[in-house]
């Protein structure tokens, strides 16, 4: 019998998901059983940790994140063990996550090209109000956060392209008039690091 597990956290900082197995759509175990999962806001990034207690031909885990929740990309692979039966952790951070919340899960690749994936982790970055930019939704203007400083900014869409791009300063007004309405990204560059927001213009 398949038990599903649902849990839904808010205004956490962490998510932590104790012994799961990963399974295909016919509830027959994969040769990777995961006994631990966990995302963690910290000074870097967010850091990802996870557990296995066994594998079996497993080649690799690529580390996915959405904005949503809903579509996934690859931002970093870490190699599995390939076959093992004792208890085995890995680690990855990701350096640039998105402003608020970020969604992560484990795409396991076997020796095989059989494909699985882990649940879901749901964490918020270490950034206040005051380090985004706003409004969020925009209606085709967005002012920069004060704390910005002079930095280089990169509008781009969910395919990675780029749409706007320049150089600015904290509390400076960006006109959105040739960006599509929609979710698009920002990032920003400075002295104080890397980051990412989503934002939408309607």
């Amino acid at each position: 019998m398949a038990v599903r597990i649902v849990i839904a956290a808010a205004n956490k900082a962490e998510l932590l998901i104790d012994d799961v197995t990963l399974s295909s759509g016919n509830n027959s175990p994969l040769p990777v059983s995961l006994t631990r999962f966990a995302a963690t806001a910290q000074a870097n990034g967010i850091g990802l940790n996870w557990a296995t207690a066994s594998e079996k031909n497993n080649d690799r885990f690529e580390v996915q994140r959405s904005s949503t929740g809903e579509a996934f990309l690859t931002i970093g692979t870490v190699k599995g063990q390939g076959n093992s039966s004792s208890l085995r952790e890995y680690a990855f951070v990701d350096s640039r996550p998105f402003a608020g919340q970020s969604y992560y899960r484990l795409r396991q690749v076997d020796t095989d090209g059989t494909v699985s994936y882990s649940p879901v982790a749901v964490v918020a970055a270490r950034s206040s109000q005051d380090a985004l930019a706003y409004p969020n939704p925009s209606t085709g203007t967005m002012k920069l956060p004060a704390s910005a400083g002079i930095i280089h900014y990169r509008i781009f869409n969910a395919l990675g392209q780029t749409l706007l791009n320049g150089q600015a300063a904290g509390n400076e007004t960006i006109d959105l008039t040739k960006v599509p309405k929609g979710p698009f990204f920002l990032e920003m560059s400075g002295a104080a690091g890397r980051t990412t927001q989503r934002l939408v213009r309607e």
